[in-house]
């Protein structure tokens, strides 16, 4: 029962302040504190007591890559959940909470960019990074033209993606990662 109300004071605490990513340097998260039944604080006060690690869903069928994003975007303190189909990804971005898709487009299973319409059909305001092997301008182009946030051709460095990454987060009122307004 106390898990309940936790998880609906969190949705309410989400929507009244929105998501803030944490700009400690130890952790990408969704500061989702609350008011402490201990304590007397406001939840402004009270911000930077827990953070919640930022989701992120990979989907990408290549499964020694799909291993290496999930070992390194761990190591980048984000939760991760890993499918190597597209119906898969696609069902699960659209009904789970995610803070961001990086999406393969030649996915078993589903289309890529099918897979993408799909996702903007439900969560049209869910961050989605394409990280494929089309290198082609125009691929590139039909890619966010259908949805993508962002577009990062195969072989790509890690740190490379990383930084997209954080600029999708950023994307319109979440600080950045090094701002004064989420350090501990």
């Amino acid at each position: 029962m106390e898990r309940k109300a936790g998880s609906a004071i969190q949705t309410l605490f989400r929507r009244k302040i929105g998501n803030a990513l944490c700009g400690n340097s130890r952790s990408q998260c969704l500061d989702t504190s609350l008011i402490s039944n201990q304590n007397a604080l406001t939840p402004f006060q009270n911000l930077r007591g827990l953070c919640e690690p930022m989701r992120i869903l990979v989907a990408e069928d290549d499964a020694p890559l799909a291993e290496f994003l999930h070992q390194r975007l761990e190591q980048e303190q984000f939760a991760v959940q890993v499918v190597s189909n597209g119906a898969e990804a696609q069902q699960l971005a659209s009904d789970q909470s995610y803070d961001l898709v990086i999406l393969d487009l030649n996915l078993p299973g589903a289309g890529g960019l099918d897979v993408l319409r799909g996702i903007r059909s439900k969560r049209p305001d869910l961050p989605v990074v394409i990280v494929t092997g089309a290198s082609m301008v125009e691929e590139r182009v039909r890619g966010l033209d259908a949805g993508a946030d962002d577009y990062v051709a195969k072989p790509f460095a890690f740190a490379e993606l990383a930084g997209r990454i954080r600029a999708v987060l950023r994307g319109g009122s979440r600080p950045a990662r090094d701002s004064p307004d989420c350090r501990p």
